[in-house]
């Protein structure tokens, strides 16, 4: 179907059904991955459906700059998981000594779990926020290497966790000991 009106220069190309997207328009609560189910042409642009991972309408009347499509492509691979793994948890010992946090703890056991998901660009992020979080990298070399990395259609990454799955990394920031370490 041709959009009966032309869009602007600066507007995203047309995004047909059945794409995946990254919603990241001005509902933050629904910002992630969801499936284009309809298009719609208004009267002054196209209105997509987005429906969740079961299908379920999620989002209406979405405009096209509110989300960008998922690219084809296999997954990003991350490189040299456990030996960056080992160099966090060497500098981390460096650091705190002996016993780690908690919550950084957890997260250097959980990083090999979200590779095991299929989210191997979402645990590129966390591994890089470790890597920074502890020296092993600089705020520069983050971001650089954050941007660089690309969730594809073959990566699970960022799309909601399934239910009977409760293992989600820890998001770093300040350390709270609940006790039960």
């Amino acid at each position: 179907m041709q959009p009966s009106h032309t869009p602007a220069a600066t507007s995203p190309p047309h995004a047909e059904a059945g794409r995946w997207v990254n919603y990241h328009g001005s509902l933050d609560d629904h910002w992630g991955r969801y499936r284009i189910a309809s298009v719609t042409d208004t009267a002054d642009e196209l209105r997509y459906e987005l429906v969740d991972e079961h299908d379920y309408i999620a989002l209406n009347h979405v405009r096209r700059t509110s989300f960008t499509l998922v690219p084809d492509g296999p997954p990003h691979h991350v490189h040299n998981l456990h030996e960056r793994l080992a160099a966090v948890r060497r500098a981390a010992h460096l650091t705190y000594g002996d016993t780690l946090p908690g919550l950084l703890a957890t997260s250097l056991r959980r990083v090999p779990e979200v590779v095991a998901a299929n989210r191997h660009a979402e645990a590129e992020h966390y591994l890089l926020s470790l890597e920074a979080t502890v020296g092993c990298i600089t705020s520069e070399q983050f971001q650089q290497r954050a941007q660089a990395v690309i969730v594809t259609t073959g990566d699970d990454s960022w799309a909601p966790w399934p239910h009977e799955q409760t293992t989600q990394p820890a998001v770093l920031g300040t350390v709270v000991s609940t006790g039960a370490e």
